[in-house]
């Protein structure tokens, strides 16, 4: 146990690197809340029945005030509350802030797991097209891989390729220079189109929060049911169109309705 200052100073400290800067609180009461919700959610784990469930509650309102009145966004901070939410049986807001959490940081193999573990809690399998699979296959690094993965890639075949070129003017031309030159063309191709097709199609996310949500044939809720089951907490899906109290989205599996804004939370 760290006394006194020293543990006061500890706690800024964690704060300072983790990114956690709050613009409408000062860094004082910053590390009191997060000193708080940390310590709130570790009793939590300890703890059984209503105990547990006040004590994770108090741990995410203290992450949540952190999140959503911060200077800065955080990849910890959004995955402490989606460990939060998953211990409080909140599948949908787990999913989300993980979600939140693996943008601000694609490479990050323990929020993956997390993220893949809140997953397999939905009651929702939704599975992409027969299509997709085969697209997915083929082009893996455009799913597979993080944007500041593949962004990386191509910037080191475009030097590797601009080193290549340089050794056939000097050295002339050989097959293996070439070779290098045709391979690391392709592949800095395959990463910038990558890229490109990701931003030309990028549109907004969103995850069901809501426990059980009818998605209807448009927006309203006289309108006939779109699916013949309601969808469930954590069901991702992207947005196609939004209305005044109405969000119009697709599944996985290119299925659409409208379900609406207050049952889903977008990101």
């Amino acid at each position: 146990m760290i006394p006194g200052s020293r543990r006061a100073i500890a706690v800024l400290v964690v704060l300072l690197f983790a990114g956690v800067t709050c613009a409408n609180m000062s860094t004082e009461e910053a590390a009191k809340v997060f000193q708080e919700a940390n310590v709130a959610f570790s009793a939590a784990n300890k703890a059984e029945g209503a105990d547990a469930e006040q004590l994770y509650e108090k741990a995410m309102l203290g992450y949540r005030r952190l999140a959503e009145e911060g200077g800065r966004q955080n990849a910890k901070l959004y995955a402490n509350l989606g460990n939060t939410y998953i211990m409080m049986g909140d599948v949908g807001r787990a999913v989300l802030w993980y979600k939140r959490a693996a943008q601000l940081e694609p490479g990050n193999a323990e929020i993956a797991r997390n993220l893949a573990y809140a997953r397999s809690k939905r009651l929702d399998k939704v599975e992409p097209p027969a299509e997709k699979k085969v697209l997915q296959t083929l082009f893996f690094w455009h799913y597979d891989f993080s944007s500041q993965t593949r962004l990386m890639i191509a910037c080191m075949a475009m030097g590797v390729l601009c080193l290549v070129l340089t050794c056939a003017v000097w050295l002339g031309r050989r097959a293996y220079f070439t070779a290098g030159a045709v391979i690391t063309a392709i592949i800095l191709v395959a990463m910038a189109g990558s890229l490109l097709v990701q931003e030309i199609s990028k549109r907004m996310e969103g995850v069901i929060v809501a426990n059980e949500v009818v998605a209807r044939q448009g927006d309203g809720a006289n309108y006939p049911e779109a699916f013949k089951e309601p969808l469930h907490a954590g069901t991702e899906f992207v947005v196609v169109e939004r209305r005044s109290g109405w969000v119009r989205i697709e599944l996985a599996d290119g299925s659409n309705g409208w379900v609406p804004a207050d049952d889903a939370e977008l990101f």
